[in-house]
């Protein structure tokens, strides 16, 4: 069975407003069922609907911090823990 495996990556520099900003169009889609993202190397569309799952890693070392999220769903329905996350 073949499958229509398809890859988006995006990387840059910005600042803590253009972030946000972005991460709020992110919360949109989520909420409509739709994500179009794109930039020059590229563009794709999602459909995020029924359970998500969530991951969120940070880490701070030396100065240097990072915070990694990830959401993850399938077509099929799948049973995910549900863990409360509190952000402040």
């Amino acid at each position: 069975m073949a499958t229509d495996n398809k890859k988006f990556h995006h990387s840059s520099l910005q600042d803590a407003d253009s972030i946000a900003e972005l991460l709020e169009a992110i919360t949109e889609g989520i909420s409509k069922g739709k994500l179009q993202l794109s930039d020059d190397n590229g563009d794709i569309q999602l459909r995020p609907r029924g359970l998500l799952e969530l991951s969120v890693d940070v880490e701070e070392d030396s100065g240097n911090n990072s915070l990694a999220i990830r959401l993850r769903w399938s077509d099929a329905a799948r049973k995910v823990d549900r863990k409360t996350l509190k952000i402040r």
